[in-house]
């Protein structure tokens, strides 16, 4: 609920979604759904909720008022105007997503309304009674809600200079219907919401599922002990490239609770727990053999970089809450796209082959080299596994690693653990690039 207090920095991982609707409509065409507002600034007239209806009508929440009649119309221009009994009139811009309506007016920040699920989530009080944690590509965050209708929440932002902001806020709450009414009281910082709400589409063994309208999906809060989830590790990454000298955990899950399982010298799913020290560096110890690493430790958005010496990186994507509904039959063809590192164009075939044409870019030298690289491959719950057989250049892989977060006419989306950032891999023709900017030259692969 609270992530709206820190910016979205990064395209969104695809999730469940609980509606389908189309983000645009046409003039003189209805709408249906229930939205809410997530967060109700300080000094914004708006609505906190909008049943609209298809017959123009709708009923709406303004003002501490519940179920107030009104009418509404698409206009020519896209822009959408809602008159309200009483008199009040309310003129917007607006965009439809999938669970998600975006409403903004010149000079004013966009107002985010989740869709509320039909029917609503058969839950109590009781149900969402607890502390649950949350990450995602804005931060981190965990909320407790208690039985006397308080909530404390602690919540870590990344910021787009690398650096992150710490939150902490306390205040009232209330249940009803599916959505969970947070009213701040105090805050570390300068408290600039009236309200914010969840909206909750389920409860199951993995935790309390709500619509976050800043990425426009439905996201898992687990289960917490306590607060200080905040500040420690969770979420499952995957190593994107391991070198053949390099003893390095090939999958890491963290938990909020200290435990993890990873993936290790051929075996899956291995027992350990973790300890991230004051000094920033974290600390594996796995369960069966007591064996630990220990690694100086870098977050990021939707990676994590662990480094051992001058000389040893390694690069960890954030694999997505639910793998994307992909088969192999969506990566098979040709890609290219380029990053702060060079060019890259993969083709996968349908016999579980690849070809890889790399050229990496040296700006400071003026040079480049080119490195060819073809083996087999496979695809399972949206991650592409490369093994190189063949390479001209330095070959010391044993395997690379895609994770894939969407695609469509466009081409593919991965997470580029490099850069940290969603990288788009368009559909090509060939394996083939454009000259190399003036002033560069070629030179033997290192």
């Amino acid at each position: 609920m609270k992530r709206l207090l820190a910016p979205v920095l990064l395209l969104p991982f695809l999730s469940l979604a609980i509606a389908k609707a189309d983000s645009t409509v046409r003039p003189g065409g209805s709408l249906t759904g229930h939205y809410m507002l997530i967060a109700h600034a300080k000094g914004v007239d708006a609505l906190d909720g909008i049943d609209f209806h298809a017959d123009k009508t709708c009923t709406v929440e303004y003002d501490g008022s519940t179920g107030l009649p009104g009418s509404y119309e698409v206009n020519k221009n896209g822009s959408l105007t809602i008159l309200v009994a009483g008199g009040e009139e309310f003129t917007y811009l607006f965009r439809r997503l999938k669970v998600t309506m975006l409403l903004s007016q010149h000079g004013q920040d966009d107002l985010y309304y989740g869709l509320l699920p039909d029917p609503p989530a058969k839950l109590e009080f009781k149900d969402v009674l607890g502390a649950y944690y949350l990450r995602d590509t804005g931060g981190e965050e965990t909320t407790e809600i208690t039985a006397d209708h308080k909530y404390r929440m602690r919540g870590r932002y990344f910021l787009q200079d690398g650096t992150y902001s710490d939150v902490a806020v306390d205040g009232t709450c209330s249940y009803a219907n599916g959505v969970i009414t947070y009213v701040p009281v105090h805050s570390n910082q300068d408290q600039t919401y009236l309200a914010m709400r969840d909206l909750v589409v389920k409860h199951d063994e993995k935790g309390l599922w709500v619509v976050d309208a800043a990425n426009d999906a439905v996201m898992c809060e687990t289960p917490s002990k306590n607060l200080d989830s905040v500040g420690t590790l969770a979420g499952h990454y995957l190593l994107i490239e391991h070198d053949k000298d390099i003893d390095a955990l090939d999958g890491i899950e963290f938990h909020p609770d200290g435990t993890c399982k990873v993936d290790y010298g051929g075996s899956t799913g291995v027992s350990g727990t973790y300890n991230l020290g004051g000094d920033g560096n974290l600390t594996i110890t796995l369960d069966n053999s007591s064996q630990a690493f220990t690694y100086a430790v870098k977050r990021q958005k939707v990676s994590m970089v662990l480094s051992r010496g001058d000389h040893v990186q390694l690069y960890y994507a954030l694999l997505p809450d639910s793998p994307p509904p992909f088969t192999f039959n969506d990566v098979v063809g040709i890609v290219d796209t380029s990053n702060s590192l060079g060019d890259y164009a993969t083709e996968i075939t349908a016999a579980h082959r690849f070809r890889d044409h790399i050229r990496y870019f040296d700006p400071q030298a003026h040079t480049y080299f080119d490195l060819y690289t073809s083996g087999t491959c496979a695809f399972a719950n949206g991650i592409v596994t490369y093994w190189p057989e063949q390479s001209l250049g330095t070959q010391a892989v044993d395997f690379i690693k895609d994770v894939l977060v969407k695609h469509g006419a466009n081409g593919l989306w991965v997470i580029d653990p490099f850069d940290d950032t969603l990288l788009r891999e368009t559909h090509a023709k060939d394996l083939n690039f454009p000259a190399p900017p003036d002033g560069y030259h070629s030179v033997s692969p290192p």
